[in-house]
């Protein structure tokens, strides 16, 4: 199952038409798109997507485990400060899943 089904599975966990399934499904599906690789393996974002996270030349790229995210450097670095700040604060711990020996 793909990263979008695992999502509208999550939103179909709410009541139909609850404010909240209302809510995350237009926040998440609304103006998702997917997007075609050019010959060279790479993808171009959208004008409106650069527009929004406020990219213009240069971008930083962060990884999320299986995911990443696009961020305009500056506005990660703020960012970045914030999660640092939450995580001294909270200090979670990462499970790690058992390995399995081959």
């Amino acid at each position: 199952m793909d990263f979008m089904e695992r999502l509208s599975d999550g939103a179909q966990s709410f009541d139909a038409f609850s404010a909240e399934q209302e809510d995350l499904s237009a926040l998440i599906f609304a103006d998702a798109r997917q997007l075609p690789w050019d010959p060279e393996g790479r993808i171009v974002l959208p004008e409106d997507i650069l527009a929004h996270a406020g990219i213009s030349e240069s971008v930083s790229f962060v990884g999320k485990g299986q995911t990443f995210q696009i961020w305009a450097p500056d506005a990660y670095k703020a960012v970045e400060a914030e999660i640092r700040a939450r995580a001294l604060q909270s200090r979670p711990t990462l499970p790690l899943r058992p390995r399995v020996s081959s």
